[in-house]
C-alpha cells in the first residue's frame, strides 16, 4: 500500500496533536504559534481553515501547517483535543 512507515505516521500524529494545542490551547508559547490564512476573497470555501506555511522548512510551524492543511475539513474544525486525537 502507499502508507508511510509506522514511525513517520506516529510522528505526524504527534505533530498534529501539538498543532491542535497551538491553535486552540490557552497556555502556549508565543514563539510557537500557528497563523491562520485569511484570504481577501473566500468564494465558496468559507468553512475551509488553512494555515500559513512559513518559508523555513526546519521549523515546527512548517511541518505542522503542511500536515494540518492536508486534513479533511471536518477534522480541522474540531476544537476538542480528545475528539481531534481520535
Amino acid at each position: 500500500m502507499g502508507w508511510p512507515p509506522v514511525k513517520k505516521r506516529t510522528k505526524n500524529i504527534h505533530l498534529l496533536k501539538t498543532a491542535d494545542r497551538a491553535l486552540y490551547g490557552t497556555h502556549w508559547p508565543s514563539y510557537l504559534t500557528l497563523q491562520r490564512r485569511h484570504t481577501a476573497m473566500d468564494l465558496h470555501l468559507t468553512t475551509t481553515q488553512q494555515l500559513v506555511v512559513p518559508f523555513e522548512t526546519v521549523a515546527f510551524q512548517y511541518s505542522a501547517s503542511r500536515l494540518y492543511n492536508n486534513l479533511p475539513n471536518n477534522i480541522k474544525t474540531e476544537t476538542n483535543a480528545k475528539t481531534f486525537a481520535r
